[in-house]
């Protein structure tokens, strides 16, 4: 789409391969909270948050994390989008 200089996130080894393979985003394995030195103009939590247990110290770590004036976007699930059979498709690991 045209964005420049992305930098991604992700605790699986697996999803990282993937996103170096398939998509060309620079991506880091690791998790909110890990010690990185530089600070960003937006970062994205997309479907991310639900899947936190320290929802608060994830929201303070990303606030540090962000350059003066960034951007801190969150998109989570809306429970109302599943299907009838919520377990089907929403899975344990949302908190």
């Amino acid at each position: 789409m045209g964005y420049c200089n992305l930098k991604g996130l992700d605790p699986s080894e697996h999803c990282r391969n993937f996103a170096l393979k398939f998509l060309d985003i620079d991506i880091m394995s690791g998790e909110i909270g890990d010690e990185f030195e530089e600070k960003y103009d937006v970062i994205l939590l997309e479907a991310v948050l639900e899947h936190i247990v320290d929802v608060d110290g994830a929201i303070k770590y990303c606030k540090k994390m962000l350059n003066d004036n960034g951007i801190l976007y969150i998109g989570v699930p809306n429970i109302a989008d599943f299907s009838d059979d919520l377990y089907q498709e929403f899975s344990v690991e949302h908190i």
